[in-house]
């Protein structure tokens, strides 16, 4: 984990120059999560596949249109945590989520951190994952890559994530912009916005996705 740490810490000023156009041919995504709305565009072509509530722990995800949650090229999934009295830094957080990434990676693993930065007011981090060779989920021969642009956010009741995970062909090493490129697709992520629930209010909650 030292290792990951390290690599984690070296790119801190990134997120401050990120650029956040976006386009308006979106979908705002307005979801319950542990007594707080979760308020973000959903990227074009995106469409709500699966989600799950056990216990302390909410997922919900989306794909391209014509895949599925068990079988896609990307990804983008929105988790809720709650911790109750335990407490759980941005980096630790961070630290949870590239570990078994890492392990699961037999070559060209990387972890990048664009730094501490605020989304919606609140504390937040972004990392950026990525590997040039895992295994196949669907049982496939072949390795494929993964990489994963998340983004943490501190929240009354824990933490809240938000994804942007591709899959594709294996790599031996990453590409040399792969930062800057994964920067652009940050938009929906630093859009989030976030809101007490309202008792009685009913989807698509206006009072916070109307909110200014």
């Amino acid at each position: 984990m030292k290792r990951v740490l390290s690599t984690l810490m070296l790119t801190a000023a990134y997120l401050m120059v990120a650029p956040q156009v976006w386009s308006q041919d979106k979908i705002m995504m307005a979801t319950p999560v542990f007594g707080q709305i979760v308020v973000y565009p959903l990227p074009p072509g995106f469409a709500p596949s699966f989600e799950d509530l056990k216990g302390t722990f909410y997922i919900q995800e989306s794909v391209l249109s014509g895949e599925s949650v068990d079988d896609w090229s990307q990804m983008f999934t929105m988790t809720g945590l709650k911790l109750g009295k335990q407490t759980v830094t941005l980096d630790q957080a961070a630290q949870n989520m590239a570990g078994p990434f890492q392990q699961a990676c037999s070559k060209a693993f990387s972890a990048i951190s664009y730094g501490p930065t605020q989304i919606d007011g609140r504390p937040a981090m972004v990392i950026l994952l990525s590997c040039g060779a895992m295994p196949r989920v669907n049982g496939g021969s072949e390795a494929q890559s993964e990489t994963a642009l998340i983004a943490l956010v501190q929240a009354p009741f824990g933490l809240i994530t938000i994804q942007w995970a591709e899959r594709g062909d294996a790599f031996d090493t990453p590409a040399s912009d792969e930062a800057d490129r994964w920067m652009t697709r940050m938009a929906p992520m630093l859009a989030m916005r976030f809101c007490d629930a309202v008792p009685g209010e009913q989807p698509p909650y206006p009072s916070c996705v109307s909110r200014p």
